[in-house]
C-alpha cells in the first residue's frame, strides 16, 4: 500500500496516458497463481487478460511497449508466461519488466543483486 500511495502522490503521476513517459503495469501474477490450489495456469491467464486490455488501447504500439514497466509480483514473473506461449512472453518482453526477489530472465541483465541473502544465511 505504501507504495502505491507513493507513486499516487508523486509530481510525476499523470491522470492523461498521453502525457506519460512511462506505464506502469502492476501485474499481481502471485495471487493470480498462489491464491487458492496453486494454478501456475491461472497467472497465465490472468497476464494474457491484461495484456489483451493494454494493447485495446493506443498507447503499447507507439513504442511498441517499450515504455511500458511490468511489476511483476514472483521472483519467476513473466519468464513462467513463456512456459504456455512463447510467442506471448516475446511481446510481453518488448517492455521493461521489474521482478521480485532473486529473478532469471533469459537474454536479459538482471538490474539488483538481492540483499536478502544476509539476513536469512
Amino acid at each position: 500500500r505504501t507504495i502505491i500511495n507513493a507513486i499516487n502522490s508523486s509530481r510525476y503521476i499523470t491522470d492523461d496516458p498521453s502525457r506519460a513517459t512511462w506505464k506502469l503495469v502492476p501485474m499481481f501474477y502471485a495471487c493470480m497463481v498462489d491464491c487458492g490450489p496453486y494454478n501456475p495456469k491461472r497467472g497465465y491467464i490472468y497476464a494474457r487478460n491484461i495484456m489483451d486490455y493494454i494493447k485495446s488501447l493506443p498507447y503499447w504500439e507507439e513504442k511498441q511497449g517499450r515504455d511500458h514497466i511490468f511489476i511483476w509480483s514472483q521472483d519467476k514473473g513473466g519468464a513462467r508466461i513463456a512456459e504456455y506461449d512463447k510467442p506471448f512472453f516475446m511481446e510481453l518482453r518488448k517492455g521493461i519488466f521489474i521482478q521480485t526477489l532473486h529473478s532469471f530472465m533469459p537474454g536479459r541483465p538482471e538490474a539488483f543483486i538481492p540483499s536478502w541473502g544476509k539476513f536469512f544465511f
